[in-house]
């Protein structure tokens, strides 16, 4: 899918959590429905995405819409552990036709 769909679902996510604060604060379903999706977009392959689901975790921390709990700082830390794959040198010869 775009991810210029998962940006614009992360846009509307704030605009609909915070208007409607208490509303979605008193279905506990709900409110781990938004957590789920937040983090799972914080894991996104466009940095684009990541960005945004960071922004937006930060705004429901900060108005106390989520806690950073346990089980949310267990997640991250394992996060931090996980080693991210070296980046290609941009603009090294590869070699593509084989020797004779």
């Amino acid at each position: 899918s775009s991810w210029h769909a998962r940006f614009s679902v992360l846009t509307y996510l704030q605009i609909m959590v915070f208007y409607n604060l208490f509303t979605i604060l008193s279905n506990e379903q709900a409110v781990q429905d938004v957590r789920a999706v937040v983090i799972r977009l914080l894991e996104d392959e466009q940095l684009e995405v990541r960005e945004m689901a960071a922004t937006t975790l930060s705004g429901f921390l900060q108005c106390n819409f989520l806690a950073m709990d346990a089980s949310m700082q267990t997640h991250f830390e394992a996060l931090c552990k996980t080693r991210l794959p070296k980046k290609r040198k941009r603009g090294s010869v590869v070699d593509t036709i084989p020797s004779v």
